[in-house]
């Protein structure tokens, strides 16, 4: 029995042992030169490579991230689906790379091997590397250093960002986290010592991660020394005009004093002039709230940063592009918080960025509740002041509001997701303001004493470590005492909303209890916090456990007139409009109404209707002067509208449109389904005759669900009832009703771009079915592209049809009629008057409204009325863009019925139509105008026939403003 216990002992200690946790370490020694000519670094490293692990490893991996910076590297495809082309296109100025390597293990050579990534490597050892022991890696290598338009690693004119320059291990904690660099989800690291021996021409000024331990001047060479232990990375930047000011903070905690450092170019002196004082700030108050800074000195510094406002390293953090003095100590404080969480507190960002980032925007967040309450949205942003009369939000509703951009639109995700899973706005909305909230939400739940407790003991136990998700997690289960799955595994892992609502508050029957009845109309059964009002000044506030479903909660009493959930903005709250309850009201709340001009930030207590006057003006209508009404902005509410009545001087009719949309946020399949209404009304003046065009249309939208967060792809599907009239006063109308189905999908990538819509229409007796397809072959980095699109359209059935025939050109149409237009017929292509023309219906050809055209069925930019189809049609349109900006070449064919049944009885000699010319692009897709170069005989002949010799009424152009009309969507 005691061998069995013996070995039953010994199995479980060895279990032990393996879970245990271990962290590998590196000690690294580098000298490296740059020369400023070449824009190179020329260096020599020697790491040595201690093993901490159980395992006996027989090959290291190692990144070799500058070689990120080349075409076809997972940073250049990150950028690109950012729309960033710097690397893609292979511009060698924007190019980067190591070599001249040489990597050898204790003196003796070893052979590095090819990686899937550019900027990975790795080489088996001579011999296996044992559990405790160590190794020595060496290598010279040189770097080529990119313009600094890319990502982090550059040099801008005389400054240079030295940053993930060097060979270094990947981490191994059981396996490799050998990883690419990205610009979106930064890095792992092992925790080690660095010496680094920086030499420049002596005319930089030279910022690093560390201590500064000797300098020396050789031959104009100034070479400086820097030292640090504890840390997981090191970067060094140069510049030549650099002030520099320096300052010092005593911590809290331990009294120990840490020397600051500012360095700031002379132009930016009136935004960074006393910058130091931001940076004592910082590190004085995180390390009262979570503990003290470990090091002696942190330095902040004005840099050609690119990568954002600002990216932090060990004891170090460039900043660029600020704009005012409040914007920069926000980035500072963010950045130099980033010695906590990335710095000592070394998690892997690429899998959990939340831990970084997301605590780290709790505490800046939290600073401008505790230490700067007075700040508010408008300081950061002063030309809001300009446009918003009342006090802005102050600056702890950012984060809010920032998650709400997505959050109402139903575009929320987990927290918990790798960084590469995000788009860049989600990567903002979710992993820095999402996470945010909610740890401000836990620590209001658990009260900032206990809060506190948690962190600082999650600082003191993991400090100098990589900790987890699970370890986080643990700290707080264990000091609180509470499994806090609502926050762990509902909040941080899912995309549930969390959203109460209050249904009725007061007292008993009795007069012995006060309460308060509640509903959880979300999804996630998380803390909830009530306060109670008397003339509008909170009273009282607790707090109650979660709950799904509808509960009465028991209020203290008092004296009270209104009562709320999350008075202060301290949940998630997906709709606040349900928060509040009005006592001795028959309705519990009626929402007062506020009329704002322009813009205006969300108000909880009021019914917000924004105004801006507009104007206009057409052939038909003339002058029109109106006012557009709308009720949504950085909230996307379920239901909007947005109402632009005009008064028309021509024709003395209201004009304008109107649009109100009610949304389902469906739970998977659809992002959201969109149920429209509405209303399109023109005027049609005509000397004497008056008319109007009315369109009334009612549709449902479908929105799907995109592939994950990072794609491009759209798609919708849409049934729509379309009812249009024309008429004239006192001489009657036309009127018809179309039932159309359309489905859309479309690939918004940067490189290459397509999308695809198909249309099937019914009206009277016909069936009409279309294609359209449009696809952009990118040619270069300013994203110019040949753009080629097909279409083809068909009546499945034609009884007596009309203006819906397809035409080759997309004109606006005509007016025929006596001239009284006691009789009329119209024909023309926006038979469902979805297109803003100049002139619709305008007969004179050589009038400019007639020579309006937009992009529809055979596209041709020539014409008046060529081409009109009562069975089928086929068009090519193919656009080149040219060197000389602006300009790019175009060509249209067409085919359709009728020129084919003349092509067959020998009427013509080519079955095709076809128009070539130059256009001007003012604004691509938007503004675009068409000089013909030439074009079928048949197009000349409808010229002639038309009465168009003047080559300057050949000229056509495309004005689309119909974005407006679907911002709704």
């Amino acid at each position: 029995m005691n061998k069995v216990w013996s070995v039953a002992f010994l199995l479980s200690c060895l279990v032990l042992n393996l879970k245990a946790y271990y962290q590998q370490e590196v000690k690294y020694d580098i000298k490296v030169f740059l020369d400023d000519q070449e824009h190179t670094l020329h260096a020599f490293e020697e790491v040595i490579y201690i093993n901490n692990s159980p395992d006996t490893l027989n090959e290291i991996y190692m990144h070799l991230w500058p070689n990120a910076y080349q075409a076809n590297t997972a940073l250049d495809k990150q950028l690109v689906e950012d729309r960033n082309m710097l690397l893609y296109f292979g511009d060698q100025a924007y190019k980067g790379f190591i070599d001249s390597l040489d990597f050898k293990v204790d003196g003796k050579k070893v052979i590095s091997l090819e990686s899937e990534h550019k900027d990975l490597t790795h080489f088996k050892l001579n011999a296996g590397l044992l559990p405790g022991d160590s190794i020595v890696i060496t290598t010279p290598f040189r770097v080529k250093i990119p313009y600094g338009e890319v990502s982090r690693l550059g040099h801008l004119d005389g400054s240079y960002q030295i940053t993930q320059w060097y060979p270094k291990p990947a981490v191994y904690d059981g396996e490799w986290h050998a990883m690419p660099y990205l610009t979106q989800g930064e890095f792992f690291s092992e925790f080690g010592s660095f010496k680094v021996a920086v030499s420049v021409p002596e005319k930089h000024v030279i910022a690093a991660t560390g201590n500064l331990i000797s300098k020396s001047n050789h031959n104009g060479i100034k070479t400086e020394v820097y030292s640090l232990d504890k840390i997981h990375d090191f970067a060094w930047f140069t510049d030549t005009n650099w002030i520099e000011t320096e300052s010092e903070v005593t911590l809290p905690n331990s009294g120990r004093k840490v020397k600051t450092y500012s360095k700031y170019n002379p132009e930016n002196a009136y935004i960074w002039d006393g910058s130091e004082k931001y940076i004592d700030s910082a590190l004085y108050y995180y390390s009262l709230w979570i503990g003290d800074y470990p090091y002696d000195v942190c330095t902040a510094l004005d840099g050609g940063l690119t990568a954002g406002a600002g990216m932090e390293y060990p004891t170090i953090t460039v900043l660029g592009g600020q704009v005012n003095r409040k914007e920069l100590e926000e980035v500072v404080l963010h950045e130099i918080g980033h010695n906590w969480f990335y710095g000592v507190l070394g998690t892997n960002e690429r899998v959990n960025p939340w831990m970084d980032e997301g605590i780290n925007s709790y505490y800046e967040r939290r600073f401008y509740e505790e230490v700067r309450s007075d700040l508010r949205i408008g300081d950061f942003f002063p030309i809001i002041r300009k446009v918003v009369k009342d006090l802005t939000p102050k600056q702890t509703e950012f984060h809010h509001m920032n998650h709400d951009l997505v959050n109402t639109r139903n575009l929320d995700l987990p927290i918990n997701l790798p960084s590469n899973e995000y788009s860049s706005i989600n990567y903002g909305a979710i992993v820095y303001s999402k996470a945010a909230i909610s740890f401000n939400y836990l620590e209001k739940y658990l009260g900032k004493k206990l809060f506190d407790q948690c962190m600082q003991k999650y600082f003191d136990v993991w400090k100098f470590k990589h900790p987890s998700p699970v370890d986080l997690r643990k700290i707080f289960v264990d000091e609180t005492g509470m499994e806090l799955k609502w926050f762990f595994d509902d909040l941080l892992q899912t995309s549930y909303p969390v959203d109460y609502k209050v249904h009725f508050a007061g007292y008993s029957f009795d007069n012995k209890s006060f309460d308060v009845v509640v509903a959880n109309v979300g999804d996630i059964a998380s803390p909830i916090v009530i306060s109670a009002l008397k003339n509008g000044k909170v009273v009282k506030t607790a707090w109650y456990e979660g709950f799904f479903g509808t509960k009465s909660l028991s209020f203290p009493k008092g004296d009270y007139d209104e009562v709320a959930i999350d008075y202060y903005h301290d949940m998630p709250e997906l709709n606040r409009k349900n928060n509040r309850y009005i006592l001795f009201s028959l309705f519990g709340r009626v929402e007062p109404l506020e009329a704002t001009f322009f813009f205006n930030f969300e108000k909880d207590d009021k019914t917000q209707i924004f105004f801006l006057p507009i104007a206009g003006a057409n052939y038909h209508d003339n002058f029109q002067l109106g006012m557009a009404a709308y009720n949504s902005l950085i909230k996307e509410k379920k239901f909007r509208f947005l109402v632009m009545p005009q008064f028309s001087f021509g024709t003395q009719k209201l004009v304008g449109f109107g649009q109100a949309v009610y949304s389902f946020y469906p739970a998977e399949y659809f992002q959201k389904v969109n149920v429209n209404l509405s209303v399109r009304r023109q005027g049609l003046g005509f000397g004497g005759a008056i008319g109007k065009i009315q369109k009334i249309e009612a549709s449902t939208n479908f929105i799907l669900q995109r592939p994950n967060d990072r794609s491009k792809i759209r798609s919708s599907f849409e049934a729509k009832l379309s009812n249009v009239s024309v008429e004239f006063d006192r001489r009657g109308s036309k009127l018809k009703n179309y039932i159309t189905f359309d489905y859309n999908i479309e690939n918004k990538r940067a490189i290459n771009p397509f999308d695809f819509n198909s249309q099937l229409q019914a009206f009277d007796q016909n069936w009409k079915l279309q294609g359209e397809f449009n696809y952009s072959l990118t040619v270069n980095n300013r994203l110019q592209s040949i753009d080629i699109r097909g279409f083809g359209g068909l009546f499945l059935q034609s009884v007596d049809v009309g203006t819906e025939r397809f035409r080759v050109t997309a004109g606006n149409g005509t007016l025929l009629g006596t001239p009284d237009l006691e009789q009329f017929i119209y024909h023309t292509h926006d038979y469902l008057f979805d297109q803003a023309f100049l002139g619709r219906f305008m007969t004179d050809a050589n009038l400019l409204s007639s020579q309006q055209v937009y992009s529809n069925d055979g596209g041709f930019k020539s014409g008046v009325t060529p081409g009109l189809a009562s069975s089928w049609l086929g068009g090519l349109n193919v656009v080149i863009p040219l060197p000389v900006k602006f300009i790019s070449f175009y060509t249209d064919f067409a085919i359709y019925d009728r020129i084919w049944d003349d092509f067959k009885t020998g009427g013509i000699s080519a079955p095709l139509l076809y128009d070539y010319g130059l256009q001007l692009n003012l604004k691509k897709d938007y503004l675009e105008v068409y000089f013909p170069l030439g074009f079928s005989e048949s197009i000349q002949s409808n010229y002639d026939v038309n009465g168009v010799d003047s080559y300057m009424n050949k000229i056509k152009f495309m004005f689309n403003i119909n974005e407006i009309y679907t911002i709704l969507q």
